[in-house]
């Protein structure tokens, strides 16, 4: 008698779940966005797309900044700077690796 309480409680619920889980709002598709035309070197956007929104026009004008002249001297730091020279001096005629 335990497992027959037990079991009518499990398809109860889990009934529920299936009823529950299949009770979803119709979906509704999203229009398709605008898509850009292109003709040769021309491309033309359809008004209100979020491409129209992106795009500012402005006059060119030459960019004076991009040089700037300073005067001075590149140096190293003699007190952290080591030289490096070779101990003997000549050619080197073989090397031999193993």
């Amino acid at each position: 008698m335990l497992y027959r309480h037990f079991w009518a409680r499990f398809l109860f619920i889990a009934l529920g779940c299936v009823l529950i889980t299949g009770c979803e709002a119709p979906k509704t598709e999203a229009p398709a966005p605008a898509v850009p035309k292109v003709d040769g070197n021309s491309v033309t956007l359809v008004p209100g797309s979020q491409q129209i929104d992106a795009i500012s026009v402005e006059p060119a004008k030459p960019n004076e900044d991009a040089v700037t002249p300073i005067t001075g001297r590149l140096a190293w730091d003699d007190d952290l700077t080591a030289r490096v020279y070779t101990p003997i001096s000549g050619r080197v005629l073989n090397i031999s690796a193993s």
